[in-house]
């Protein structure tokens, strides 16, 4: 059946990793973000996350975690999940499904989160706070 769908993939739709200031929380953790970039809503958003990799030595695996959103405004963002502290040191997974009007759109994105990504931080469109884009 899949291959009967016309599937996109979408270069306007984006994560943003936003860390939470260190007075707030230690050990550091990071917010995720998804953000639409495009001029038209988007429905039924769907974000399938999970992680793996190595830490100390030991192979670790997560979970899939399920995001549902059921419509983003055009240009805006909608914050998803919190990203603690050994998830970072994983190569994180984010496929994300979606509708605009009858169309199926998809994004997959792997993501190699580090705390060093804290001093690259730039300011993110929209969301109006220091962070990293990944598109």
């Amino acid at each position: 059946m899949r291959k009967d769908i016309d599937i996109h993939d979408d270069f306007y739709l984006a994560l943003a990793f936003i860390p939470v200031p260190a007075a707030e929380q230690e050990p550091p953790q990071w917010e995720a973000f998804i953000y639409n970039a495009k001029q038209q809503p988007l429905e039924h958003v769907i974000i399938n996350v999970s992680a793996m990799g190595v830490i100390d030595g030991v192979e670790k695996q997560t979970g899939t975690m399920r995001f549902y959103i059921e419509k983003m405004e055009p240009e805006s963002y909608k914050k998803f999940e919190i990203l603690l502290h050994d998830t970072l040191l994983l190569q994180n997974t984010y496929w994300i499904s979606f509708y605009q009007g009858n169309e199926i759109g998809e994004k997959k994105l792997h993501v190699q989160l580090s705390e060093q990504w804290a001093d690259d931080l730039t300011l993110l469109p929209l969301i109006d706070r220091a962070g990293i884009f990944c598109v």
